[in-house]
């Protein structure tokens, strides 16, 4: 895969998956963001579902046209990717 779609991690309270329901202690930032902030994509490293941080830095899922920009966003794509391939790798290889 081209290019490292990893950051600089940064721990927080406990947030939950709207996709999943993993609990989540952490962030990894792409793009230079230096934390999580409202309106921010979120990846989950549990189950690759894109999330967007709420105001109380809550995540809920997407809003349709939300999940359409992060369709269409090239960054987004590559972490959804990379959490597949980490999950298809943790399971070996698995179809």
């Amino acid at each position: 895969m081209a290019g490292d779609p990893w950051g600089r991690e940064t721990r927080h309270d406990l947030i939950t998956c709207p996709h999943c329901g993993h609990e989540l202690n952490a962030s990894t930032h792409v793009n230079g963001a230096d934390a999580p902030g409202p309106g921010m994509v979120s990846v989950c490293i549990y189950c690759a579902g894109v999330s967007v941080f709420g105001d109380g830095l809550e995540l809920r899922p997407p809003t349709w046209l939300e999940a359409v920009e992060c369709s269409l966003d090239p960054g987004v794509q590559r972490c959804v990717a990379a959490v597949l391939e980490a999950l298809h790798d943790a399971h070996g290889g698995a179809s």
